[in-house]
């Protein structure tokens, strides 16, 4: 299922099996601009990104059959500047340090604020920035990042694809 106003935004899959909480994350995602996919299971999900590849996932860690953390595995064998965030209703410090370790983009406790949610999505979008200047070749150096967010890049997507960058003046990397 896709939702959302028009194309104008990043396209965030979410992948959750509580109906409610789909429902919820793409309301909160779709006011803030985001065109949103959802999914039910890791399966669905995979099949998503497949047909209509996102900028960003986010994932419940308790999915019936492959979980969030085999979704991630699996999307990161498979496309490995896509970044993912984790959500878990039963997390704890040393699962957090895990994921992260492991290339997690972000990982949330629920209930967690609207506010923590666009912060770790920001930051994932940012991350999937880098790493794909990093897959074209061009150093991080060409980005400045400042407390886990773009500060000075702006990305022009067309079609799905990285086409430009746009130097602010007096950013310090001429």
């Amino acid at each position: 299922m896709t939702t959302g106003a028009g194309s104008g935004g990043a396209h965030i899959l979410v992948v959750d099996d509580d109906e409610d909480i789909l429902r919820l994350l793409s309301m909160r995602l779709r006011a803030r601009g985001f065109r949103v996919s959802t999914a039910a299971s890791a399966e669905e999900g995979l099949a998503r990104i497949a047909v209509d590849p996102p900028r960003a996932v986010v994932s419940d860690v308790g999915l019936p059959g492959r979980d969030g953390l085999a979704l991630f595995e699996e999307i990161r064998r498979t496309r490995p500047t896509l970044p993912v965030i984790l959500l878990t209703a039963h997390g704890t410090i040393p699962d957090a340090v895990e994921a992260t370790s492991r290339g997690v983009a972000g990982y949330l406790t629920k209930p967690f604020e609207a506010r923590d949610l666009m912060a770790e999505v920001g930051r994932a979008l940012a991350l999937g920035v880098v790493l794909g200047l990093a897959l074209l070749g061009l150093g991080v150096d060409h980005v400045k990042l400042e407390v886990g967010h773009l500060a000075i890049v702006e990305v022009l997507e067309l079609e799905g694809r990285l086409t430009a960058l746009h130097d602010y003046p007096d950013d310090g990397l001429h």
